[in-house]
């Protein structure tokens, strides 16, 4: 058996990190005054440090701070909510997805979401961070791109990428004090996506939005969150079905 142990200097950082983790929230109630330009490189410098297979970066980020892009991001955002939370979700769902709110936050939630309202946040917060992959190529730096025909799966490989991309972001502006928040609400319609793309110049459709990052000084703390999941209900040990049980856990 290894008597292998981590030092306790990288105990302590793990311990900071993990309650970064746990801390971070969806922060959407932000003040509208600017986030200072070395606080957002900061992020992106986080972000940039993601993985990507042979560090091929399939990434790029907009800076979107422009008033009337945002005005037009944020309509977007409201009527994409409108048609997921209004029309197309049924409401027991809905309800469901909000069970961890006491009951009365659920009515509220569920109405402002159906009205579009929650999505105002777009449109007002300084700051959309938007990020858009390189969705046609699968290429390492320095090598000529190979254009992928075959293996539907390596379609996924950037949008993988700027998923963890953008959850260094998150944590770096959570650890930076920031509000941050993923979404994707204004480009659920096609239609949407290209007019946004068009808008912000990106090369379509070579070029994909994966989602936006909003970026901005909370207005107050947010510290209620879902319930998570043990681990032992979510994993399996060699094969699906046979639940993973450790023998020993970190009491922190």
């Amino acid at each position: 058996m290894s008597s292998w142990k981590i030092p306790d200097d990288k105990i302590e950082d793990a311990k900071l990190l993990f309650k970064n983790i746990k801390s971070r929230r969806a922060v959407r109630d932000v003040k509208k005054d600017p986030v200072p330009d070395e606080y957002i490189h900061k992020v992106l410098e986080a972000a940039s440090h993601a993985p990507s297979p042979e560090n091929y970066e399939p990434w790029r980020f907009i800076i979107v701070r422009d008033k009337k892009k945002l005005k037009i991001m944020g309509e977007h955002a409201i009527k994409g909510c409108v048609t997921m939370f209004g029309t197309m979700l049924p409401r027991t769902e809905i309800n469901h997805r909000f069970g961890y709110m006491p009951s009365r936050a659920v009515a509220v939630s569920v109405n402002l979401m159906a009205s579009g309202w929650r999505m105002c946040y777009i449109r007002d917060a300084p700051v959309q961070i938007v990020v858009a992959v390189d969705s046609k190529r699968a290429m390492a730096k320095d090598i000529s791109p190979i254009t992928v025909i075959s293996g539907a799966h390596l379609n996924h490989l950037p949008f993988v990428c700027s998923g963890l991309a953008l959850m260094n972001a998150s944590l770096m502006a959570s650890a930076l004090g920031l509000g941050s928040c993923i979404h994707n609400f204004e480009f659920q319609d096609p239609t949407d996506e290209r007019e946004i793309a068009e808008m912000l110049n990106i090369p379509q459709p070579h070029w994909k939005i994966s989602a936006t990052l909003s970026l901005g000084i909370p207005i107050r703390e947010r510290t209620l969150g879902p319930p998570r999941t043990k681990v032992e209900k979510l994993a399996f040990e060699d094969e699906w079905g046979k639940w993973y049980k450790p023998k020993n856990k970190l009491d922190w």
